[in-house]
């Protein structure tokens, strides 16, 4: 601005003072500028006598006056062009063509980049930000930041907060990490925002390039991983399963579920001390998955030794842990149970298949003694069969059993001294001696007892379903004490097995001697016997039947067409049926037969008709007596 261009400012009228008063000095009360008055008392005119040539002092004075205020304005002008050249050379710089590729790599980024002033007020706001935001970029710039970051400002100062959120620089050149904060949308909502902010200067004007990116999606990634990790810790935590991570180069497990440090009864803070070498030896040992699918995961049965003599059987799913070199997860399940429960049911059907196909009774017994000793492999088992007169073991039948002892057992006598196995038998139940060094049982087999090296002997009495003792079944065991109960449950079962077996054995051969005996008379008798089937199939004759008739053999009888062939009159053959069937039996009614030679005979024949368990006629049974001579 000139010093013409003063001609458009208001400039003020002077005014001859008025007169003070007879003595004609000028007023010096409040209505003067104190600045005004202090130069009227230094130059003395407010004393002066003659009014005119004090004000002749004067207009000097005012004069310079104005020339202060004139420079004073001229200088708050530069100061304005000097903001507007600034101004306006920004704008060019984000302007020029520089300006226009950096536009382009601002509309493409994926990232919200705002610039803003040392003040806060938004210069840059990319399309990234419109979309995240809500707000178009004539509706932001020249607007605060505080308005996007609401919670940008650090006690109050924005300026504070800006160079809070500035990118730092450590003492091996790397960045500092980006922070966090809130944005604020059009709509209102808030949600969470990565910041970084950098000092940057453009026509010696400083800025900040602020670059942010939404959070939203990564937490929620992030939250749903930690609640994932937090779902599966719980079911590894809580499965019955036991789950350990392995360290394959040491053998050392590095990580363990509670059932798992329950199973290896190890603390936590030493669960790096337990080695699974042997483990993953089996492991190694064991079928590799196919190699279509190397992740599938191996699976095996290995033997835990846990001490004391205590083996358990597991089945382990051994896989590696991906995104950890090293190291593999194994899920151990003890199938202890699972394999005795198969051994178990396994001896069984070995025992009943034995029965059903009428195998000996010691053969019989002998696979009893095998399942009872799958229960347990510290169990040494033997069944004792008593005679009929049941005062002495008849047979021992036990393959481990010292011969020594079983040797004792066949040769003594039934008595409540002779160890478990006769105790059982003379009391009719369980005898279960848990110290054979002390128990009164075997007050006169205790030398042999501990000379096979047994401190505990269980014996079961073998007893028929009408509860007649017929034997024993013994444990022996090299460790003291009594059976657990699911040990007794077993061996009792095996027990009533064994029972089953000798009954089944003993009826048949109870059948097998009644069948002789019958067969005898069957075939001695003087009279003809036969059976005949509803059809007129003849089924059995004896040989008194075969001779009354003149033939050779029954097989020529059996190759007849049917049983009325025998009869002289086969019409009367069909009454006799019919009245056979009515009454269910007829006794002594005269018949004619023929002979092989075409002969007639005279007989008496009785009769009788066998129903099977829903009443239907199965057979007819009768007897023929040859009255021809006595006719």
């Amino acid at each position: 601005m000139s010093r013409d261009s003063n001609a458009s400012l208001p400039v003020p009228t002077l005014q001859p003072p008025a007169a003070a008063g007879a003595s004609g000095t000028f007023r010096t009360g409040a209505e003067l500028h104190p600045r005004l008055r202090a130069q009227l008392d230094s130059l003395g005119l407010a004393r002066a006598a003659n009014p005119s040539a004090a004000l002749s002092a004067l207009l000097p004075l005012i004069s310079t006056q104005y020339e202060q205020i004139d420079e004073e304005r001229r200088g708050v002008v530069r100061s304005m062009q000097m903001l507007a050249a600034e101004a306006r050379s920004f704008a060019q710089g984000l302007t020029n063509a520089d300006a226009g590729q950096l536009r382009a790599i601002l509309d493409h980024i994926k990232d919200v980049v705002i610039t803003v002033t040392g003040d806060g007020a938004i210069c840059v706001f990319n399309p990234t930000g419109e979309q995240l935001f809500g707000y178009s970029q004539a509706e932001l710039i020249g607007v605060s930041i505080l308005r996007l970051l609401p919670d940008l400002a650090v006690q109050g100062s924005l300026a504070r907060g800006l160079q809070a959120f500035s990118v730092e620089t450590d003492a091996h050149g790397r960045n500092s990490e980006p922070r966090t904060t809130q944005g604020r949308r059009k709509n209102g909502t808030l949600f969470p925002v990565e910041v970084v902010a950098s000092p940057a200067s453009f026509d010696r004007r400083e800025v900040f390039v602020i670059c942010l990116r939404d959070m939203s999606e990564r937490l929620a990634t992030e939250q749903a991983l930690r609640d994932s990790e937090a779902r599966y810790r719980t079911l590894v935590e809580s499965a019955p399963e036991v789950i350990v991570v392995i360290d394959t180069h040491s053998g050392a497990c590095t990580d363990a579920n509670e059932s798992a440090l329950r199973f290896f009864d190890v603390p936590r803070e030493r669960i790096g001390t337990l080695s699974l070498r042997d483990l993953l030896a089996t492991a190694a040992a064991s079928v590799a998955p196919p190699e279509e699918d190397p992740q599938a995961p191996r699976v095996f049965e290995w033997d835990y030794h846990r001490g004391a003599g205590v083996t358990l059987a597991t089945e382990v799913r051994l896989m590696p842990l991906t995104g950890s070199a090293g190291l593999v997860r194994a899920s151990i399940t003890d199938i202890t149970e699972r394999k005795r429960t198969l051994a178990i049911m396994a001896g069984e059907r070995d025992v009943f298949a034995r029965i059903a196909a009428d195998a000996p009774l010691s053969e019989v017994l002998a696979a009893t003694v095998t399942l009872a000793e799958s229960i347990n492999p510290d169990f040494i088992v033997c069944i004792g069969r008593i005679g009929p007169e049941g005062k002495n073991f008849v047979e021992v039948i036990g393959p481990r059993l010292p011969a020594a002892l079983r040797a004792a057992d066949e040769n003594g006598l039934i008595d409540v001294r002779n160890g478990s196995s006769a105790a059982a038998v003379y009391l009719g139940r369980a005898v279960l001696v848990g110290n054979v060094r002390t128990d009164p049982y075997w007050q006169r087999r205790r030398g042999l007892a501990l000379e096979a090296g047994f401190s505990a002997a269980w014996g079961v009495p073998i007893k028929a379903a009408g509860g007649k003792v017929l034997g024993a079944l013994t444990v022996y065991r090299a460790a003291p004490g009594k059976p657990a109960d699911r040990d007794l449950m077993l061996i009792m079962h095996a027990a009533r097995l064994a029972a089953v077996a000798i009954e089944r054995c003993d009826a048949a051969e109870a059948l097998r001697t009644s069948e002789a005996r019958f067969r005898g008379l069957y075939e001695s008798v003087l009279e003809g016997v036969y059976q005949f089937s509803p059809a007129g199939k003849v089924l059995a004759v004896n040989p008194a039947f075969v001779k009354l008739l003149g033939f050779g053999s029954a097989e020529e009888i059996y190759a007849l067409p049917g049983a009325a062939a025998l009869y002289w009159d086969p019409a009367a053959r069909a009454v006799f049926v019919q009245e056979l069937e009515r009454a269910g039996e007829v006794h002594t009614a005269e018949t004619l037969l023929r002979r092989r030679d075409g002969a007639q005979i005279v007989v008496l024949e009785s009769a009788r008709v066998v129903r099977n368990e829903l009443q239907q006629v199965v057979a007819y049974e009768g007897t023929i007596a040859d009255i021809t001579e006595r006719k």
